[in-house]
């Protein structure tokens, strides 16, 4: 099943104004309110049970010079048993100068028996400050499905507006064939938390949670820094990356925004 969602968001007197288009699978949700000093924020929901076999989703999601905005998901992503190519979810992020995305790409939870890629591409002007998150879970763990799935492929790239690629990583985990040196690598962890925090900004500093795991390192060419966290649960990895987003977003000195409660979906 094909899906897409394409939304641009564009500044206005009283916070932002959304275009989207999308098909019947997926929905962009809001402005919500917010409190003072908070991004405007939306969410994007997939209204069926979760990724299948052979389901194509492409999002794509734009920010116009100045326009200021956070979007976050309704739920985890659930990848079921394949038995072909799996799924695909690509996603196309690009944030024009001035502009300030907080994109949370949630928790996504393999199946056993599970096959899907991921692929993210993020296009940052200059002068734009992004804090991109997701989060891996290594299987449904109380179901005792730990690495129980058969592929998961991820990519992330970010690149300037003129092509030059200043960041790129990927992973691609077979656990049938490499069992042994995912345990040995991520101990008794049951998730990956991630978080890229991409233009100007200060180190992050991390909050100690009990059973996670985290660390902060600078990504090349300066265009900022990279959070990761290994933890038991998702609300123990979540709590990290959600405290070094807002305090992020914060030390950008927002003033109060109110959201236009109008977008305009087409």
């Amino acid at each position: 099943m094909r899906e897409s969602l394409t939304a641009r968001f564009a500044p206005a007197d009283r916070g932002v104004t959304l275009r989207a288009t999308s098909t019947s699978a997926l929905e962009m949700r809001g402005p919500f309110p917010a409190f003072a000093g908070a991004l405007p924020r939306y969410f994007l929901r997939n209204v069926t049970a979760g990724m299948l076999d052979g389901d194509d989703y492409a999002i794509g999601i734009h920010l116009t010079e100045g326009a200021r905005v956070t979007v976050a998901p309704t739920s985890a992503a659930k990848v079921f048993v394949s038995r072909g190519a799996g799924a695909l979810l690509a996603t196309t992020i690009e944030v024009e100068r001035g502009a300030i995305l907080d994109f949370d790409a949630g928790l996504t939870i393999p199946h056993a028996g599970a096959v899907a890629r991921q692929a993210t591409a993020i296009v940052l002007h200059e002068g734009a400050r992004i804090a991109y998150a997701d989060t891996f879970a290594f299987g449904r763990i109380a179901h005792g499905e730990r690495f129980a799935f058969d592929r998961f492929e991820s990519s992330l790239r970010v690149r300037t507006q003129t092509g030059l690629v200043r960041y790129s990583r990927r992973s691609v985990l077979v656990p049938s064939e490499q069992r042994g040196l995912l345990n040995a690598a991520v101990g008794t962890a049951g998730v990956l938390g991630s978080l890229l925090l991409l233009g100007a900004g200060d180190r992050p500093e991390l909050p100690e949670v009990e059973g996670a795991y985290a660390g902060t390192s600078a990504l090349p060419h300066g265009i900022g820094w990279q959070v990761q966290v290994l933890a038991a649960r998702h609300e123990q990895s979540e709590r990290v990356l959600s405290e070094a987003r807002t305090a992020w977003i914060a030390s950008h000195g927002l003033a109060e925004v109110k959201p236009d409660l109008d977008p305009v979906f087409a």
